[in-house]
C-alpha cells in the first residue's frame, strides 16, 4: 500500500496548484505588457496625426503649429479641432476653449456664448457649420462668425468675396438655400441662421 500511496503524491505538474498561479501571473503580465505597448504606439500615432498639416505656407504653418501647442479645443475630432484652432487665430470673435462642448456624437462640437449658437459637425466628406444668433445682433455678431469661419476653412476667399455673399443671401430677406461661393454651399434663414457646407479634401 505505501507504493500506491507515494505514486499518488506524484501527481502531475499540470495538477498542482501551483503550477497554475504561474500560469496566471505570467498570462497577466503578457497582456499588462502587450497593452502597454499599444498604449504607447497609439499615443506615438495620436501625436504624429496632429503634428501632419497640410503644408500651404510657412507662414500659416507657423501660426497653426504654435496654436496646435497651446491649446486643443476638441479632442474627439482632429478636424473639428483644426476648425476652432484656425478660427481663433483670426481676429473676430474669439470662442473659448471651455465654452466648446461635444454633441450627441463625438464629431460634433456645441458652443453657446453671448446669444451665439454655434454647430460644427465632420461628416466624413463636409465640415458643417451652422450658426444662430437674435435679429438684433445678425450684422454685429453672426457676420463677423460667418466671415472668419468661411476663412478658417477656406483661406483662399476674400473679404469682397464674403461680403458679396452675405449681400446675396440677404437679398430675399428669407430662406436662400445651397447658395454657391466659391464651392461652399450656404443656406440662409431669416430666424437667422446660416449652414455652411464645405467639402473636405
Amino acid at each position: 500500500m505505501k507504493a500506491t500511496s507515494g505514486n499518488e503524491s506524484q501527481k502531475p505538474i499540470y495538477k498542482k496548484w501551483w503550477f497554475w498561479l504561474i500560469i496566471v501571473i505570467v498570462v497577466a503580465g503578457g497582456v499588462g505588457g502587450s497593452q502597454e505597448k499599444n498604449k504607447d504606439t497609439t499615443e506615438k500615432s495620436k501625436t504624429t496625426e496632429s503634428k501632419s498639416v497640410p503644408i500651404e505656407s510657412s507662414t500659416e504653418m507657423a501660426k497653426e503649429s504654435t496654436v496646435a501647442k497651446t491649446n486643443q479645443y476638441f479632442e474627439t475630432d482632429e478636424t473639428v479641432n483644426n476648425f476652432f484652432e484656425k478660427y481663433n487665430a483670426l481676429n473676430g470673435i474669439k470662442i473659448p476653449e471651455s465654452e466648446i462642448k461635444q454633441g450627441n456624437i463625438k464629431t460634433k462640437a456645441l458652443v453657446n456664448i453671448d446669444d451665439i449658437t454655434l454647430e460644427v459637425i465632420n461628416s466624413g466628406e463636409n465640415l458643417h457649420v451652422s450658426i444662430g444668433t437674435s435679429k438684433e445682433n445678425e450684422d454685429t455678431k453672426l457676420f463677423p462668425i460667418f466671415k472668419d469661419s468661411l476663412k478658417a476653412v477656406d483661406g483662399s476667399l476674400t473679404d469682397q468675396d464674403i461680403q458679396n455673399g452675405w449681400n446675396d443671401i440677404h437679398k430675399t430677406g428669407y430662406l436662400v438655400e445651397g447658395y454657391d461661393l466659391k464651392g461652399v454651399k450656404i443656406t440662409y434663414l431669416n430666424k437667422p441662421r446660416i449652414d455652411i457646407i464645405f467639402k473636405l479634401k
